[in-house]
């Protein structure tokens, strides 16, 4: 336990004061306090309203022209559909197309009857297109006003009875899979992105005691258990405090700027985060790291040199890479029995586990499965670790494959 203690601290220290560290950290709890203040300089470049459509440029109403042929459709209802808009009346065609081309009136129309209207424009623009929408829709709303009073029907009522509306609250008795997405992809990345920096870190480590002679000066003097451990550890430690620094500067530039989010996306975030939830990510963030962390080291301590380090780890990536990739494609199904199954499995349940927990609710039992085996599992990697990395301390040939190394172990308990 001395030797534990000593080596941790020791690990603790040194890697406090690199400025690798340092720094990574300081630039992810700054990018992680500016994240919130997203909403409040995007107000800034929001347009503002200064009235009107944006058809009608600015408030200024556009002028548009028409012509009533043969002087048949009821001006009411040419008032009506081009309600908003500046008219000019034109008794021949090709005068008013002229004004399009030299731009005195925007568009025109020849209304034949009210059905039938033929539109001339001078380009096809998003204005065009709004005019001849608004046209219509005025158009249609007063001949639909005009067939009801023929028919002894109020039209006010009729447009009331359209708007009344009906709200269904929705209760989930589960979790709301819609609102658990974020959180369940960003708590799932981050366990990806942190085993496989700290894992390396941690395998090269050993490596390097071991190609510069250092574990041999160290195994003497302390056992292999304070060794493994204390380093394991304390890369934990530094890891979760790094977290936890990057949560506190999101909280906070989260509360500084809360007054600026829309209702829609606060209420998002709310759902999506709280306290429960960053309670489950926190155990199996830091349980995963660990499992893996052990996994690491041992595999440091089976080369020779720190070049061979990325051919050591290289099937232990690839497990957490298919880990990643199952999690993410079973997400859309969080009831699938894959999901189910991965969440339970120690080596994919950090992510899969956290993941399942935000989007749907899961049993009791499947928790304390998944948790139990999750532990189990740290414990025996941990004393396999031990055995490895004594084992290393042997060898200064080729690199031993990790299941030739347990097979040795397992030779020698007997």
């Amino acid at each position: 336990m001395r030797d534990t203690l000593v080596i941790f601290l020791f690990e603790l220290k040194n890697r406090l004061q690199q400025k690798s560290i340092i720094i990574t950290t300081i630039i992810f709890a700054v990018l992680a306090f500016a994240g919130p203040f997203i909403p409040r300089f995007a107000q800034d470049f929001m347009p503002a309203d200064e009235g009107g459509t944006e058809g009608q440029g600015k408030g200024k109403p556009q002028v548009v022209g028409f012509i009533n042929e043969n002087g048949q459709v009821n001006s009411d209802f040419i008032k009506a559909s081009m309600e908003g808009y500046e008219t000019k009346e034109y008794k021949d065609l090709e005068t008013m197309k002229e004004d399009i081309k030299s731009k005195k009136v925007e568009s025109g129309f020849v209304f034949k009857d009210e059905q039938n209207i033929d539109g001339y424009y001078r380009n096809q623009g998003l204005s065009i297109d709004e005019i001849t929408q608004s046209l219509m829709d005025n158009g249609q709303n007063y001949l639909r006003d005009e067939n009801l009073k023929e028919r002894g029907i109020d039209p006010q009522a009729v447009k009331e009875a359209e708007e009344i509306t009906l709200e269904v609250n929705p209760n989930s008795l589960g979790r709301n899979a819609q609102t658990g997405f974020i959180a369940g992809y960003l708590g799932m990345f981050v366990v990806y992105m942190t085993v496989i920096l700290f894992g390396n870190q941690v395998a090269t480590l050993v490596a390097r005691e071991k190609s510069d002679r250092t574990m041999e000066i160290l195994i003497t003097t302390t056992k292999p258990t304070g060794l493994i451990v204390g380093k394991v550890f304390a890369t934990a430690i530094i890891s979760v405090m790094q977290m936890s620094l990057i949560i506190l500067a999101l909280f906070v530039g989260y509360k500084l700027n809360i007054s600026y989010y829309p209702p829609g996306l606060l209420e998002f975030i709310q759902g999506s985060f709280n306290a429960k939830v960053l309670a489950v990510f926190m155990v199996y963030y830091i349980l995963g790291l660990l499992l893996y962390l052990f996994l690491f080291a041992s595999l440091g301590a089976l080369v020779s040199k720190v070049e061979e380090v990325a051919n050591a780890v290289g099937p232990v990536s690839v497990i957490i890479i298919f880990s990643f990739i199952v999690t993410n494609f079973t997400m859309q199904t969080p009831e699938s029995p894959v999901l189910r199954i991965a969440s339970l499995i120690p080596f994919s349940s950090p992510m899969a586990f956290f993941t399942r927990y935000t989007l749907i609710s899961i049993p009791v039992i499947d928790f304390i499965i998944s948790l139990g085996l999750l532990i189990l599992a740290i414990i025996l990697l941990a004393y396999i670790s031990i055995k490895i990395y004594r084992l290393g301390t042997l060898n200064y040939g080729n690199r031993i494959k990790f299941f030739k190394a347990l097979r040795m172990i397992m030779e020698k308990d007997e």
